[in-house]
């Protein structure tokens, strides 16, 4: 299949020399990069030619847009799997295709600058690591482990601005190894776990990049050395919290922040049940001053609240006092501090007959059962309670929502919408499962989840009410094309493309029951480029979908199966040494360059025609180049020539769209 990425910038309509960067997958699965312009296309990127595209898989990135309300980064899976940025460029990783003959893996990204290679090299250097990518709670910088040259190494993207930087990160002296999962970015700075020889496990720090940061960033141990490092941390957006400590079944729990070596908290080796994204066994608050974790007390687990400024078991508090709680803490407990500063955790005799808990850090009998199916309200609980949690989301500061089974009897799943303050049950949506694609709007609150029947259905929860804004056919995803500032536009198979605003009503902009897998927005945020089944079967057939008035241009067409994917910036195709744009070359372009660079007369508008040796500036060797070509069979201008086409190795000339 075809892939489309198109680079545009939209005034009032489009403009008629767009063109698009495609995507196209071979037969032996690598993808070539080529810009698409008036029918015609142009290869692009030749070092990328025989790589495969990969995803990152960012661990944090569900929370990351939680915490965004309005998601920055997501990840686009399929065909060619990657990240989209504010719908702004993608970032992909690539290894080629036979990495049994050269290894060669990567990083590029493509947008309106074009295809920028950040990372190109063979022998597996820049391959990452199973579970080696991590998003900062900002969405501003992801994290990744490669497998690197003699040990792994860590690169750090900046993604706040209009392109991706990439900052390796440096180490003295060398390590031994890196733990890919122990990878954890905070909203300041990212952790990971490594080895040094003959010196154990340390913890170290690495500030994350600023706008002018340095490209090499360093990195300094906080902690260690350990014969023993959980693999996984947890975190909130100032402080990072893991195990570690002298090996065996009994460690301590250590917090750390920007600054400042780590702390243990703990300070007292015990079986701290361990942490991993699907168990979520640590929390540690928004501020970082308060942690919570499983704590076996007598061969069971208990929940535990830790000052972090009391070290020691001086500063504990045990939550789940046999005096409040009868039931002991189910071993696949979900931990964590909402944003109210709550604790809330699950607590059951079994991993089937739990209750949601929520628990106030400054006064423990300040607590709620806000599931209640099985003890009352209020503490003490000593009736065990009937759910199998699959997923607990903090949806916004008082809204949690609780995908499980047990519910209500007979019931075979269900997801309930509970407040985090009364333990009211806003809604209970019995059969539901699987929730998915989680996005504010204003104060409206969209996700996906899984009928009954198997369909997906979309929903919005508007003040205290769920509503089904309709469903896909069985075996059809709905699924969010863009979501833009205050503004989402979303897919409903089946409908079509719907318009979410902040205070209205769905609207339904263009209908279509089926469209291309991605779909770009104009930097301006006034049309939207996607793609209807050609009617031959044969990809897509494309058009602009203007926002405010939902009528629809054709686009140019486009190579089979194409599918779009970015909209930034117009683009101009010019002839190499056409200094006058009128078309051909002859000696009047030769002289308007000597005009334009020794007596300033006049404006060269296309930089890069006008560079007819292509050697990233206008100097006297152009128009000597020129004349040569012309009058003494000297070598030809650079390609685009003889024919109009774009600059295929791009540089730092303009040259201005129509």
């Amino acid at each position: 299949m075809i892939f489309l990425l198109t680079v545009l910038l939209l005034a009032q309509e489009p403009a008629p020399n767009q063109g698009a960067f495609t995507a196209s997958r071979r037969p032996d699965g690598a993808v070539q990069l080529a810009l698409r312009c008036a029918g015609r296309d142009y290869p692009l990127a030749p070092e990328l030619s025989g790589t495969a595209w990969y995803p990152f898989g960012p661990r944090g990135a569900a929370a990351a847009l939680e915490a965004a309300q309005a998601p920055a980064v997501r990840e686009i899976l399929g065909d060619l799997p990657r990240l989209e940025v504010r719908s702004e460029y993608q970032l992909f990783a690539c290894r080629a295709v036979k990495p049994e003959e050269t290894d060669t893996a990567g990083f590029a990204a493509v947008g309106s600058f074009g295809v920028r290679v950040l990372a190109l090299s063979p022998g597996g250097r820049y391959r990452l690591a199973s579970e080696g990518a991590a998003l900062a709670p900002s969405g501003n910088c992801l994290g990744a482990v490669t497998r690197g040259l003699e040990t792994e190494e860590v690169f750090l993207f900046d993604l706040a601005g209009s392109q991706p930087i990439l900052h390796p990160v440096s180490f003295e002296p060398p390590l031994k190894k890196i733990e890919p999962r122990s990878l954890t970015l905070t909203s300041s700075a990212a952790f990971f776990a490594a080895e040094r020889e003959q010196s154990g496990w340390l913890v170290f720090r690495v500030p994350l990049p600023a706008a002018a940061g340095p490209e090499s960033l360093k990195a300094e141990s906080i902690a260690g050395p350990f014969d023993k490092v959980s693999p996984y941390m947890a975190a909130s957006e100032s402080a990072v919290l893991f195990l570690a400590g002298s090996g065996g079944d009994e460690l301590d729990v250590f917090a750390a922040n920007g600054i400042g070596p780590a702390l243990n908290v703990t300070a007292a080796p015990a079986e701290y049940l361990e942490h991993a994204p699907a168990s979520a066994r640590l929390a540690i608050s928004a501020g970082g001053d308060l942690i919570s974790y499983n704590l076996k007390v007598g061969g069971e687990p208990e929940v535990f609240i830790h000052d972090v400024a009391i070290p020691g078991p001086a500063g504990r508090r045990q939550v789940t006092a046999d005096e409040r709680f009868n039931p002991y803490i189910d071993q696949e407990s979900w931990i964590f501090f909402n944003r109210s500063g709550r604790l809330v955790f699950a607590a059951g005799h079994d991993p089937v007959t739990t209750d949601l808990y929520r628990v106030n850090p400054a006064d423990l009998n300040d607590a709620l059962n806000l599931t209640l199916t099985g003890a009352g309200p209020y503490p003490p609980f000593l009736t065990k309670g009937t759910l199998a949690m699959d997923q607990v989301i903090a949806a916004s500061a008082d809204l949690v929502l609780v995908s499980a089974i047990g519910f209500a009897a007979g019931e075979p799943a269900g997801v309930a919408g509970i407040s985090m303050a009364t333990g009211e049950r806003l809604f209970w949506k019995p059969g539901l499962k699987s929730l998915d694609h989680l996005f504010a709007i204003g104060s409206d609150l969209y996700f996906t989840a899984a009928r009954p029947d198997g369909s997906q259905g979309f929903y919005r929860l508007h003040g205290q009410a769920l509503e089904e804004l309709g469903a896909a056919p069985a075996g059809a995803a709905p699924r969010p094309l863009v979501i833009w500032k205050d503004r989402a536009l979303f897919f409903l198979p089946g409908a079509g493309i719907l318009d979410l605003l902040p205070g209205e009503e769905p609207r339904l902009l263009a209908a279509a029951p089926e469209i291309a897998p991605a779909a770009a927005l104009d930097t301006g945020g006034s049309y939207l480029l996607f793609g209807r089944p050609a009617p031959d079967g044969g990809g897509y057939v494309y058009a602009w979908l203007d926002l405010a008035t939902g009528s629809e241009r054709p686009f140019d067409p486009l190579p089979s199966a194409g599918v779009a994917l970015a909209v930034n910036q117009a683009l101009r195709l010019f002839i190499r040494g056409d200094a006058n744009l009128d078309g051909s070359i002859d000696i009047s372009d030769a002289v308007v360059e000597l005009l334009y660079l020794f007596l300033g007369r006049g404006q060269i508008e296309c930089l890069d025609a006008a560079d007819a040796n292509d050697d990233g500036e206008v100097s006297i060797t152009d128009p000597i180049h020129l004349l040569l070509f012309l009058f003494q069979q000297g070598e030809a201008p650079a390609p685009p020539f003889p024919e109009l086409g774009i600059d295929p190795i791009p540089d730092g000339l303009s040259c201005p769209a129509l």
